[in-house]
């Protein structure tokens, strides 16, 4: 005896479609969640690199504020041995230099955590680089409040969510289309041999 069969079932209920759709809505998704990642990257760089250019600059005013309280203090020194000022007031600058000198070293150990911050987001926590170039107040201008508005109606965080949700509603679609029963169409060719 000997059978042969073929058969082919007939989607019914739009199935095919359904999960083609479906398929291309998860590619959305994955698209757009691609873009939120890479912003979010972009801003974590924007802001490790503005700390560092901020630490920077506090480091240079500072450094600016140490030479003045020694001028100052080498003035006292030079009134204290003329007899023009008392004694306390030459400790008193000592003193002022000194804190401006703690404040300083400080604001250099700032300048170095944000540098590593900054190099750790490239996966390298020994950094290649001591400083960075660049003026905080002419990196970028604010747009203003309506652009910023626009901006997040149209941005990529809001277009995955409405990917998101175009998506869950297509596996709705998908799952409705399950419930439509498929039809099978088969045919065959059955042989027998008959022994006599």
């Amino acid at each position: 005896e000997m059978t042969l069969s073929l058969g082919h079932i007939l989607e019914r209920g739009g199935k095919r479609a359904a999960r083609r759709n479906a398929a291309e809505s998860e590619t959305v998704v994955r698209s757009r969640s691609f873009e939120v990642a890479r912003l979010s990257v972009m801003a974590r760089v924007t802001r490790a690199f503005l700390a560092v250019s901020a630490s920077s600059l506090n480091r240079r005013l500072q450094e600016a504020d140490v030479e003045t309280a020694d001028d100052i203090r080498a003035s006292i020194g030079t009134m204290v041995t003329a007899g023009a000022s008392p004694r306390a007031e030459l400790i008193r600058s000592n003193l002022d230099y000194e804190t401006t000198r703690l404040d300083l070293r400080d604001l250099e150990r700032q300048e170095d955590v944000a540098i590593v911050r900054l190099s750790s987001l490239w996966g390298d926590i020994n950094p290649r680089f001591s400083a960075v170039s660049g003026e905080i107040d002419s990196l970028f201008a604010l747009p203003s409040r309506e652009e910023l508005l626009r901006r997040l109606e149209s941005g990529p965080a809001m277009e995955r969510m409405l990917a998101l949700v175009d998506a869950r509603e297509k596996d709705i679609a998908l799952a409705r289309a399950a419930g439509a029963a498929d039809l099978l169409v088969s045919a065959g060719y059955r042989r027998l041999n008959a022994d006599n």
